[in-house]
């Protein structure tokens, strides 16, 4: 039989805890369903800030205003320490983006945003160092 390493059941024990992880709401019906995470109130009641359950891979929902003694069960009976832990070895980080794209009309690209810089003389495409020297001749 082939040995499980450490990693593959850490990584399992991960994705059982995530899949505890579920908020549960009532429906006008009176029935239950899921929710798309767990609110602010009931992340206070466990001493947890949004940012912090995100952090450690809590589903948040800051529209949701009502509070729900078993989605604070759910939260209390799982270990927070453990799950830090294996959320900093596990979760995926996103990648910060440094400024907003925009599109090619707002940048100043198109021919006329060209012509607008004074970028459309054959000697002057792309050089920016002829609009500033224009600006301060006047």
């Amino acid at each position: 039989m082939a040995q499980v390493s450490e990693i593959d059941v850490e990584k399992l024990e991960f994705e059982e805890l995530k899949k505890k992880l579920v908020a549960y709401v009532k429906t006008r019906e009176g029935k239950k369903r899921k929710a798309r995470g767990f609110s602010v109130d009931e992340l206070k009641a466990v001493n947890l800030t949004p940012k912090q359950a995100l952090k450690l891979g809590i589903p948040v929902d800051i529209r949701r205003k009502t509070s729900y003694e078993e989605n604070i069960n759910v939260l209390k009976s799982i270990d927070l320490k453990r799950l830090e832990q294996l959320a900093k070895k596990y979760l995926k980080k996103k990648k910060k983006v440094k400024g907003k794209h925009r599109k090619r009309v707002f940048r100043g690209l198109t021919s006329a945003g060209k012509k607008m810089r004074g970028l459309r003389k054959d000697k002057l495409i792309n050089t920016h160092k002829y609009k500033w020297k224009k600006k301060w001749e006047r």
